[in-house]
């Protein structure tokens, strides 16, 4: 994978990563507001979550500077990008990951042996697309159980590279913060 290098930063509100400190190419630009949105954009598209809520006259304000971390799981942030307006496309259906899904939920249900079973791994077999009504008439077919699970949903590559771009990047920007706050003192 790419590395990144922080290029330029006021080690508050903005860190600009670059691959290349001579070019603009596959750079990008995180940005930390005062009311705890924080914004990613720049070559790999644009990304916005929300962790904290914190004026900046608070008395405890502070951002959540190196969020996501290397200890941070990728449903746990995908949980903060979509509570925070419009959910950006972060997952997608794959039709042989269903049929996967399906087979490997068969036996916690005990399913197995089931003719409605064998019907609607049949009928998903068959769809083209995810078709949300059709698919979820399938698995209603089979009962409420399997509706918690996303049979064949999975995050989009460009979402899991991001997210790994930024765990990579983020002791970076704590030691930038750092630094500021040292220089500031």
């Amino acid at each position: 994978m790419t590395k990144y290098k922080l290029f330029n930063t006021d080690g508050k509100t903005f860190f600009d990563f670059r691959s290349n400190p001579e070019s603009r190419c596959e750079g990008f630009t995180i940005s930390y507001l005062d009311d705890g949105t924080v914004v990613m954009s720049g070559d790999y598209g644009t990304l916005c979550w929300k962790r904290n809520y914190h004026h900046a006259g608070d008395k405890e304000f502070h951002r959540d500077y190196g969020f996501p971390s290397e200890e941070t799981g990728i449903s746990y942030f995908a949980e903060k990008v979509c509570q925070f307006g419009i959910p950006p496309k972060i997952e997608e259906w794959n039709k042989e990951k269903a049929i996967e899904d399906l087979e490997e939920s068969a036996t916690d249900y005990e399913f197995e042996n089931d003719k409605d079973y064998k019907e609607a791994l049949e009928e998903i077999k068959w769809l083209e697309e995810y078709q949300d009504q059709k698919f979820n008439e399938i698995i209603n077919n089979l009962g409420r159980a399997l509706w918690e699970h996303n049979l064949g949903i999975r995050y989009t590559k460009q979402f899991k590279f991001i997210f790994k771009i930024l765990k990579e990047v983020s002791d970076q920007i704590i030691k930038a913060v750092k630094e500021e706050n040292n220089e500031s003192n």
